[in-house]
């Protein structure tokens, strides 16, 4: 019974919150969009101009494969870190005085995920019933086309994606954004293999075996299409041309990969569980030890209190400081990284001077992610080490949110230093206005969400999506460093509307903070 009010407890928690909501409803959003009109001049699934009827086999299959792209990263990052949540909280010790075993505690929190990313996909797929209906290709619903890919397809790579969510959060080293890059390469690697190596045991996604289908389909009507086939958005011109398609062909070939990969993620409960430390500190100290360390202590307080009288008074300055705040942020911010990681950010600068244009620009702009874990943390590290009124003992928060914005500017141009440099040499000057408006807005963005949510995963969750869909993929109204479209107007005007968003809630969340003192 324990188990169960906790797993009850973790669902209700998870799925009431705004993150929750705001997902619920991007994903309904997205699958009334994902089902356009003969019209509306976009396709998602491209097969050289021709799509197939919107009857419940296409559609069914279509909200198999779209999750993987508008729902797996979004999920990820909104259920990654449920057991830091209870350590946070206290929750741990209360749990660790149980006898839950580490196992049942794993299992329930992945079980929990997988409840909340398959109440998503349900309703996306809901929400293309309903689409299909609208659209009245076909009136008739067949609840089959529709159930069988959801539990073929999706529920396969959902308890994966369940089960990576707890790894993640209690694998050492994953917990910040490291884990968060990593996730998104191996979103990425999984999905290029899916379409390179369609009904491979390795094609977790499926998505290639499903294209591959539709488009032997889609042959037998026009025998002059072309041997490949792809799913995004792809702007068409006048009425698309429309076959029928029964459906996915299922083999037990791909059934039997589909088991294996329900073993995988029953594999990454049990490691999860294997690392879980149950709450409880892996340092242990001997009695010897501790006495020692005690009388460290004491001794060094002792010499601290004798030192007391040689302390310098603190010196009042009259106004505002604004630059020494700047200073101060940028040496908390650029602090305590590794050796690795500042020749990292060195090299990366030098060799952006030096990349080529086209291709070469749009994997060299992949430098901007290094400072992602530095940019996550403004807005929302005075609520993770409960700072705020020491900071309004020496300034105002609003200040402090100034200074913090324009740190984050500075460094986001420190990063793109290479890349100026570059554009400028080159007489790029429409490329060089479009990069220094989005290493501007990214900030921008980080610290707004940050000072919004109080925490880091809503930025880095959508950083790393923006990025993937707009600067390397080139998604319309997405490419925010304009490499391959200039959207300069667009993300200044986004970042000034984000500059006045986060700087009025830091002024409500002062007044707020005087008026209870």
């Amino acid at each position: 019974m324990p188990a169960i009010a906790h797993q009850k407890y973790n669902l209700i928690r998870q799925t009431r919150g705004y993150r929750f909501l705001g997902l619920l409803a991007a994903a309904v959003f997205l699958g009334f969009l994902c089902v356009p009109g003969a019209t509306d001049g976009y396709e998602i699934f491209y097969m050289g101009g021709v799509r197939g009827i919107y009857n419940s086999a296409w559609l069914g299959a279509m909200a198999a494969c779209l999750p993987v792209i508008l729902l797996w990263l979004p999920g990820f990052y909104l259920l990654r870190s449920q057991v830091s949540e209870d350590r946070r909280l206290k929750i741990g010790q209360i749990i660790a005085a149980t006898p839950i075993s580490r196992l049942r505690y794993i299992s329930g929190k992945v079980f929990g995920n997988f409840l909340v990313l398959m109440s998503l996909d349900i309703l996306f797929t809901a929400a293309v019933v309903v689409m299909q209906l609208i659209r009245g290709e076909v009136m008739r619903i067949n609840l089959a086309g529709y159930l069988e890919p959801l539990l073929f397809i999706t529920v396969p790579h959902m308890m994966v994606l369940a089960a990576l969510t707890v790894f993640f959060d209690v694998m050492p080293g994953m917990g910040g954004a490291f884990g968060n890059i990593l996730i998104f390469m191996i979103w990425v690697s999984l999905t290029t293999l899916s379409v390179a190596i369609p009904g491979n045991a390795m094609d977790l996604f499926s998505m290639g075996f499903i294209l591959d289908q539709m488009l032997v389909g889609a042959r037998t009507v026009f025998p002059s299409l072309p041997d490949a086939a792809s799913f995004g958005y792809y702007k068409v011109q006048g009425n698309i041309s429309t076959f029928h398609w029964s459906g996915i062909s299922w083999d037990t070939g791909f059934l039997a990969s589909r088991l294996l990969w329900i073993g995988v993620a029953l594999l990454l409960v049990v490691l999860s569980a294997v690392l879980f430390d149950r709450f409880r500190s892996t340092r242990k100290l001997k009695e010897g030890k501790s006495y020692r360390l005690v009388k460290e202590a004491k001794s060094h307080t002792s010499a601290g209190m004798s030192r007391a009288g040689r302390l310098s008074p603190v010196k009042h300055a009259a106004g505002i400081n604004l630059p020494g705040l700047v200073r101060g942020e940028l040496i908390i911010a650029l602090s305590g990284h590794s050796a690795w990681w500042y020749l990292s950010v060195f090299a990366c600068i030098v060799l952006s001077a030096f990349t080529t244009s086209g291709e070469g620009e749009k994997w060299i702009a992949l430098i901007m992610l290094l400072p992602m874990a530095v940019w996550s943390q403004m807005g929302c590290r005075e609520k993770q080490y409960s700072t705020t009124d020491m900071i309004l003992s020496s300034c105002s928060l609003s200040v402090k949110w100034m200074a913090a914005w324009i740190s984050g500017i500075l460094i986001s141009l420190l990063m793109s230093s290479g890349m100026i440099l570059r554009f400028y040499l080159h007489g790029n000057a429409a490329g060089l206005i479009a990069w220094i408006a989005g290493a501007v807005f990214v900030p921008s963005l980080a610290l707004t969400l940050g000072s919004l949510c109080g925490n880091r995963k809503a930025f880095e969750g959508l950083y790393i999506a923006l990025f993937y869909f707009g600067p390397i993929n080139g998604m319309p109204g997405l490419d925010f460093f304009g490499l391959v479209e200039h959207n300069t107007m667009l993300y200044l005007m986004l970042t000034t509307a984000l500059v006045a968003a986060g700087y009025t809630v830091q002024a409500m969340k002062e007044k707020r903070i005087l008026l209870t003192h």
